[in-house]
């Protein structure tokens, strides 16, 4: 029983680091004005559709790597800070999102 709760405990520490390593590390490179950010944050909920990428999200972070006056390029990490893309197969996505003044 005692070698059970050592195993579980265990299990937890390591989702729990794997958890921490992407919230702690990962920050945009370029500072983009809260608008633009928020219509980021949006366009990437509705880009991963599929429950599995949601769940991986919500245990991961994004963050905007390059931007223009109107679009943003997005990179999501999940736990370990493992790119997000290879849940569909492509471990180098980047995610282009175009906003426009009138949507935020």
């Amino acid at each position: 029983m005692k070698k059970k709760i050592q195993i579980i405990i265990s299990i937890v520490a390591i989702l729990l680091i794997g958890i921490a390593i992407p919230k702690l590390t990962v920050h945009d490179l370029v500072q983009v004005d809260t608008s633009l950010k928020q219509c980021a944050d949006i366009a990437i909920n509705i880009h991963h559709d599929n429950p599995f990428e949601r769940v991986a999200l919500f245990l991961g972070k994004s963050r905007i790597i390059a931007t223009t006056p109107t679009s943003a390029e997005i990179e999501s990490f999940t736990l370990f800070r493992i790119p997000l893309g290879i849940l569909r197969g492509q471990p180098g996505m980047k995610t282009s999102v175009f906003c426009t003044p009138a949507q935020y």
